[in-house]
């Protein structure tokens, strides 16, 4: 019964987070954060093409989506929409983070902090916790929100 209950909780929680951006989406938006002014869809594709083959429809489905999340701002000029980020890439960035600590670690900063130093000190072989790693982390103070600093 406890399984299906946080399984539950998951299913509403990914509900509420209708409004997440996703990868593609913030690849937008990082040209966009960039830019110096707002920016129409065949100039933010023609960005795009510059790292990888994209379609126009491709770009403009997921600017007319940051636009309905409220991610993105547009004003019409002529016949074209331009396009400038609403959202903070620190406000973006601390929300994904939450969520993917939510998603795997039960919403415990501490958890994902230790995780994250445990693979720093492994490399990158994913060598499993030791006795003394657990020891470690149980000896840590929690987490706070204000400390979590964004690279």
């Amino acid at each position: 019964r406890a399984e299906f209950a946080h399984s539950s909780c998951i299913m509403r929680d990914r509900m509420k987070r209708a409004g997440r951006v996703t990868p593609a989406e913030f690849e937008i938006l990082e040209l966009l954060w960039a830019a110096p002014r707002d920016m129409s869809v065949g100039q933010v594709l023609d960005r795009l093409r510059l790292q990888r083959p994209v379609a126009y429809t491709t770009v403009m489905t997921l600017l007319d989506k940051l636009h309905r999340k409220n991610a993105v701002a547009r004003k019409k000029k002529g016949k074209a929409f331009f396009y400038r980020p609403q959202v903070e890439k620190k406000s973006v960035l601390k929300r994904a983070i939450q969520e993917f600590s939510d998603d795997y670690f039960r919403g415990d900063a501490s958890n994902l902090r230790a995780f994250l130093q445990r693979a720093r000190r492994n490399g990158a072989r994913g060598k499993p916790p030791s006795d003394t790693d657990r020891t470690e982390e149980a000896a840590r103070p929690p987490v706070r929100e204000e400390d979590v600093v964004l690279l």
